[in-house]
């Protein structure tokens, strides 16, 4: 007997991905000299719970001959990774999601472990194995194709699911909100499609482009990240979105800027009495040039006739 004249449950018996494959094992002969080989055909479902299923648990099913097994049965689910016990098999999952896992084995003999029946599936366990991994896989590409909302990459996950997380985090526009914030619902999306998460930079970066296109987004401020120094006065403006846009220049105290990427070069200059003795005002935006930090430089642009800007930006040199 071959193992494709079994039959099967076939693709429609459970809801989710299905793989199959066909297979043998060898039984010892107890008495003869001829052992006997077993044909068997091992199909596997995967179906992941939908995102609004509030039930986060793993099940698992186990057929034999399309009839539920009488055997152990363990599944736990852990930082993406399902792992099954049953019937002496021991399967790891990576890149999975809380669902149904099903098996079913279609073979004329099944070994048992006890007097009990429980089938032992020992001996078809790499099949089973290389099946559920297969319909796994194929479950996860699919619910990264639907999550991705036909977007290629990363940049265009973000930016097409963008004016939903600014509906959601806005409360359809009924409040302000944080960059950080904006980040954080958008990351949800990035880290349910992709398996990864966003670099915060990098979204800072493509928020910055955008709003370049289209325009500032409407309610979002940016939290301070950066200090704005006067001279003469020694007072210090956190540079955030509100702040900036709050910003009067004070009168008569410089007309000479320095941008310092690194906050430590700022405090060493304000410690000799750099910026009173030349009239300079410092900037420094404790290593990344937020959009705070541009918006200062525009208004003060606007705000006097003649401004002299400095750029110093440290560079690590290797060591010999």
């Amino acid at each position: 007997m071959k193992a494709n004249s079994l039959g099967q449950a076939g693709d429609f018996a459970h809801g989710g991905s299905y793989k199959k494959q066909t297979g043998t094992f060898t039984v010892r002969s107890s008495r003869g000299r001829h052992d006997a080989e077993i044909p068997f055909l091992a199909e596997a479902w995967v179906q992941y719970h939908d995102e609004d299923n509030e039930d986060s648990r793993s099940y698992l099913w186990n057929y034999v001959n399309n009839t539920v097994a009488a055997t152990d049965v363990r599944i736990h689910y852990n930082k993406k990774q399902v792992t099954i016990w049953s019937g002496g098999l021991y399967i790891e999952m990576k890149k999975s999601r809380p669902g149904i896992y099903r098996f079913n084995l279609i073979t004329p003999y099944m070994p048992i472990t006890s007097d009990g029946k429980a089938p032992d599936f020992r001996p078809m366990s790499d099949v089973i194995e290389k099946v559920m991994l297969a319909a796994n896989k194929e479950q996860y590409k699919y619910r990264v194709k639907s999550k991705s909302k036909g977007a290629r990459n990363e940049k265009e996950l973000i930016l097409t699911n963008l004016p939903a997380t600014i509906q959601k985090t806005s409360g359809n526009g009924t409040h302000i909100f944080s960059l950080l914030q904006l980040y954080y619902g958008i990351r949800l999306y990035v880290m349910e499609a992709l398996d990864k998460e966003p670099e915060y930079n990098y979204f800072c970066r493509l928020i910055s482009e955008y709003e370049n296109d289209y325009g500032e987004i409407k309610g979002m401020y940016r939290d301070p990240r950066g200090i704005l120094y006067h001279p003469h006065r020694g007072d210090e403006i956190p540079l955030g979105t509100i702040a900036v846009q709050n910003y009067v220049r004070p009168e008569w105290t410089f007309n000479k800027i320095i941008f310092i990427e690194k906050e430590g070069y700022f405090t060493s200059l304000k410690d000799v009495k750099f910026p009173e003795r030349y009239d300079c005002a410092l900037i420094t935006s404790k290593g990344f040039a937020n959009r705070a930090v541009k918006d200062v430089f525009d208004l003060l642009g606007r705000q006097m006739k003649r401004l002299r800007f400095s750029v110093f930006t440290m560079q690590t040199q290797p060591e010999p």
